[in-house]
């Protein structure tokens, strides 16, 4: 199981949704020498929203990567489909 650390700074149903992807933590090593290359996607419902840059060769690695927009009607339901999934860049 991975960990991601994630500042969500404002959310309303009309409005700015504004998030941090801040780290991850326990990031599986899946390359030849034991490390790995994530990276974080964001996705709301069946939306991608934003991805952060790759990290090379780590197992905890820092984005400290901002996104904000504006959210118009969104159904109170997508806020239970908000999802952080990691990615190894090779993989």
């Amino acid at each position: 199981r991975i960990g991601v650390v994630v500042d969500v700074m404002g959310f309303r149903i009309c409005g700015e949704l504004t998030v941090k992807i801040v780290s991850a933590y326990g990031v599986s090593s899946v390359d030849a020498h034991g490390k790995s290359d994530p990276y974080c996607i964001f996705t709301l419902g069946a939306r991608e929203l934003t991805k952060t840059e790759v990290q090379k060769n780590t197992l905890s690695p820092v984005w400290n990567h901002l996104y904000k927009c504006m959210m118009y009607g969104e159904n109170v339901d997508d806020l239970m489909c908000l999802e952080f999934e990691v990615f190894d860049k090779d993989r």
